[in-house]
């Protein structure tokens, strides 16, 4: 039922989420924020459906809350996983002699 103008589009969009979602996985190991064990693949595989699928979320509860639970929800059981914690940066404060 949609033109093929509006399918390549939707196509279009899908390519580019899924190449900028591959591009920040593999900046976030390379950056160090991921584990050495991380399977970035699968990892990435996630966040490209996790974000197609999103527009459900948003529309079954008519507003971002229930898309926002389902983010912090994959987050917190996914992402905390193979995430590295950042180094605490020391403080900068000067410490005066006596």
């Amino acid at each position: 039922m949609l033109s093929d103008e509006t399918n390549a589009s939707l196509r279009s969009f899908t390519q580019s989420i899924t190449e900028a979602i591959v591009l920040a996985v593999e900046r976030a190991r390379d950056n160090g924020q991921l584990k050495a064990d991380t399977p970035l693949e699968d990892l990435a595989f996630l966040l490209i459906n996790l974000v197609d699928s999103s527009s459900v979320f948003a529309q079954d509860a008519g507003n971002f809350e229930r898309l926002e639970q389902f983010f912090n929800a994959f987050s917190h059981v996914v992402l905390s996983v193979y995430t590295v914690e950042p180094a605490t940066e020391p403080s900068h404060k000067a410490v005066m002699e006596p």
